[in-house]
């Protein structure tokens, strides 16, 4: 009797657990924060408006892929080792700045301090340009029909973009006009 008891406290304790992450998760994320940037939201409130736009467009799936994130984390790895390269390339060609270390020491600090620095600056970049592109797809989400009012051309390339790049439920709820224009 004692050991089923045990085990029911221990499965009540696991789904507590679970609930409070799928919480954070479900409320908690990069969308959150620019809900907060754009209507000036709480992060919690801005997290259930903004889950609650990706649910009625059907397009939760993209809170999950963040694939502009993954492109442009590609893109800082290979700035950063672009960056340890040079740092590589410097120190081969000025041997008196690691003069202090052997011969392989040197040229191995210097790639590190390159790769680094190359992480760091590319990170930045990649993080501003990760909130714009963010800021596009939720705007685009909830107000196409004022893009299409003002910005005409943009809203064309944007629907034939977003057309050709989603998957094909995504391709198919444009089919039943996902953004009536």
């Amino acid at each position: 009797y004692l050991r089923r008891k045990g085990i029911d406290l221990s499965l009540c304790i696991a789904e507590c657990v679970l609930e409070t992450f799928q919480y954070f998760v479900q409320y908690f994320h990069d969308w959150a924060f620019v809900y907060v940037g754009i209507h000036g939201y709480s992060f919690r409130e801005a997290g259930e408006n903004v889950t609650k736009l990706f649910q009625e467009r059907g397009l939760l799936i993209i809170t999950t892929e963040n694939v502009v994130g993954k492109v442009l984390f590609m893109i800082t790895l290979n700035v950063s080792l672009m960056s340890g390269m040079v740092g590589l390339v410097m120190a081969s060609l000025n041997k008196n700045w690691f003069s202090n270390m052997d011969a392989t020491e040197g040229p191995v600090v210097a790639f590190f301090i390159g790769l680094i620095a190359g992480f760091t600056v590319a990170q930045m970049v990649a993080s501003v340009i990760g909130s714009a592109a963010n800021t596009i797809i939720v705007c685009y989400l909830e107000a196409p029909r004022q893009l299409a009012i003002y910005h005409p051309e943009h809203s064309e390339k944007l629907n034939e973009a977003w057309k050709q790049t989603c998957t094909p439920a995504v391709q198919n709820l444009h089919k039943i006009e996902l953004f009536p224009i």
